[in-house]
């Protein structure tokens, strides 16, 4: 999670650079802030006030020993003492004399004491406290959110300018964001940090591996071909507009979750909303199916490791871990040299990541095929079902193109059979 999720809404407490002393600390006293940022003019971040810095420095001042000199102004001291006008003819000598006379309300010792406050808050803070940034991560900050005296910190845009205020107690709330999941419902899948954030629902269309959470939600799973036609769906539900960009994006998307229909994984409700989406933009379901597919991804303009981490999923069945990427492109021949590259890369992740196998599907989506590259347990690689394409642990798969339905239920199949689970 990052910092800005857990500032509170509202206007953040800040107080000017050249506020009164007294003003700054009745304002930390009715708001009840261990700490208060001081900013200038623009509200940019300049130091931070605290019960501990105010201690140190007044100690200081307030020194017998030494001769004290306090830094404030007339208009700080009027202010800050609350200070009544001046009888005619006190005014006229004071001016002739060119001095400054205040009538303080006040008795002597709670004049002195004012006085005191009167300094601009300026004189008591400390720079020595950095920013942090709303999009600084949480566990990037924590140990200088730890290490400071009043254990919080600013937090300011890129611009400096202060947004709020973190303290430790504040880490350990909820963050202030709802999400909603889409398109997935296991942690593993999830972006890191997911379980600390408030799940309101779930909107899928992948097999069961959800978590238990704190409070009832909406959990939409349905057996279609695409997420994006459980959310078209929606639309229509909700009665909720939908405007040519939104549906131009839903389309697109169900055109490529079933590779434009022709995944085993498309059912009518796939087809009828492709049909409903493409009537609504006056567009014709396979020309926009040829241009998205004409554009796919070229295979020799990828690095490995783009390869490798466009479309992977982790999966952990009978006590050990693996992983299934895929990628489509116009022709698997596109594949040419890069086969011993792509193994390597896939057999590193294994020992990196201790998993039993890694594996790359490459969907030829003219041919309706795939190829299968394997790198891990040569048990597991030895009971795979499909006919090599040569020496390498590379696979044929006619007629597979489905990672959720096709591909993994075999895979799944040959797993216990390597591992001797029923």
């Amino acid at each position: 999670p990052k910092v800005g999720y857990f500032l509170p809404e509202g206007k953040p407490a800040t107080v000017p650079e050249n506020s009164a002393l007294w003003d700054a600390l009745e304002l930390m006293d009715h708001g009840r802030l261990p700490a208060i940022p001081v900013v200038d003019r623009e509200g940019r971040y300049r130091a931070f006030l605290s019960h501990n810095t105010f201690t140190e420095n007044i100690i200081h001042k307030t020194d017998p020993h030494r001769k004290a000199i306090i830094p404030t102004s007339i208009n700080l001291l009027i202010k800050t003492l609350r200070a009544q006008p001046l009888p005619k003819e006190m005014f006229e000598k004071a001016n002739a004399a060119g001095i400054s006379v205040l009538i303080s309300p006040y008795d002597i010792a709670s004049t002195i004491y004012l006085t005191l406050y009167s300094m601009p808050v300026s004189a008591m803070t400390t720079d020595d406290i950095q920013a942090v940034k709303a999009d600084d991560l949480v566990r990037d900050i924590l140990p200088a959110v730890q290490a400071s005296p009043t254990r919080s910190l600013p937090v300011t845009d890129d611009e400096g300018h202060v947004i709020g205020t973190i303290n430790e107690r504040d880490l350990y709330k909820q963050p202030n964001l709802d999400i909603i999941m889409v398109d997935h419902n296991e942690l593993s899948l999830a972006v890191e940090g997911m379980d600390q954030f408030h799940i309101i629902e779930i909107i899928d269309h992948h097999k069961l591996g959800n978590f238990p959470t704190h409070e009832p939600i909406n959990f939409i799973n349905r057996v279609v071909g695409s997420t994006a036609t459980i959310v078209s769906c929606l639309y229509q539900e909700q009665k909720a507009t939908l405007t040519p960009a939104i549906a131009g994006l839903l389309l697109s998307a169900i055109i490529t979750d079933t590779l434009a229909l022709q995944s085993p994984t498309t059912t009518d409700v796939d087809r009828n909303m492709a049909e409903y989406l493409s009537g609504l933009l006056n567009l014709e379901v396979s020309a926009l199916a040829h241009d998205i597919f004409s554009h796919a991804s070229k295979l020799n303009d990828l690095s490995i490791e783009k390869i490798l981490s466009m479309d992977t999923k982790a999966y952990e069945e009978d006590g050990v871990t693996f992983t299934v990427s895929q990628i489509e492109t116009g022709t698997s021949n596109e594949l040419g040299g890069r086969v011993p590259e792509l193994l390597d890369a896939l057999a590193a992740r294994c020992k990196n990541e201790r998993h039993f196998f890694a594996a790359l599907m490459v969907t030829d989506i003219t041919a309706l095929n795939s190829v299968l590259l394997v790198a891990g347990d040569p048990r597991f690689i030895a009971k795979i079902p499909f006919p090599k394409t040569g020496k390498d642990n590379v696979f044929l798969c006619k007629g597979i193109m489905s990672r959720k339905k096709q591909l993994l239920p075999l895979l799944l199949e040959q797993l216990k059979a390597t591992l001797g689970v029923r």
